[in-house]
């Protein structure tokens, strides 16, 4: 393993002990298997489909937001008790919390793979107009690795 992707790799794993509850849209928990997510702390889903929360062993729950991204990230931010909330989402998720500012620091690991179709991740933002300037990048032998950090603003 290269130095680079090694030290990504760490980065990635110090951010997801840092969190402590997070955030996801309903199509990523749909895919999870088994009855012991690696969550282990609070999930609030974005839906527009109301449910009850489901409770799973090893201390995650999911609840179920239909009220949009600030009505699920304000009670990840109390569960999280000044710990960090992890935002996994899909792409639109993704795109309306840096639009709304919600986002302090984004890690993304770049593959030159060609994938097909989908959402493009940052098509039509301007991630500096919003404050995200990059704030460190990594490149490996196969990824690079770029954090987006919020600038504080004056």
């Amino acid at each position: 393993m290269a130095l680079g992707t090694e030290r990504a790799h760490l980065h990635s794993r110090a951010q997801h002990v840092r969190a402590h509850s997070g955030f996801l849209a309903r199509r990523h928990v749909e895919r999870l298997v088994g009855e012991t997510p690696s969550y282990h702390a609070p999930v609030f889903v974005l839906t527009h489909h109301a449910r009850a929360p489901i409770v799973m062993d090893g201390g995650t729950t999911f609840y179920y937001v239909t009220d949009g991204i600030h009505a699920a990230f304000e009670p990840a931010i109390d569960a999280a008790g000044g710990k960090d909330v992890r935002l996994g989402g899909g792409v639109a998720t993704i795109r309306q919390c840096l639009a709304a500012g919600l986002i302090d620091e984004m890690h993304l690991a770049i593959s030159p793979v060609l994938l097909g179709s989908g959402e493009h991740l940052l098509a039509g933002i301007d991630a500096a107009a919003l404050g995200y300037p990059c704030a460190e990048y990594v490149s490996g032998e196969q990824s690079t690795h770029v954090v987006l950090a919020k600038q504080k603003r004056g």
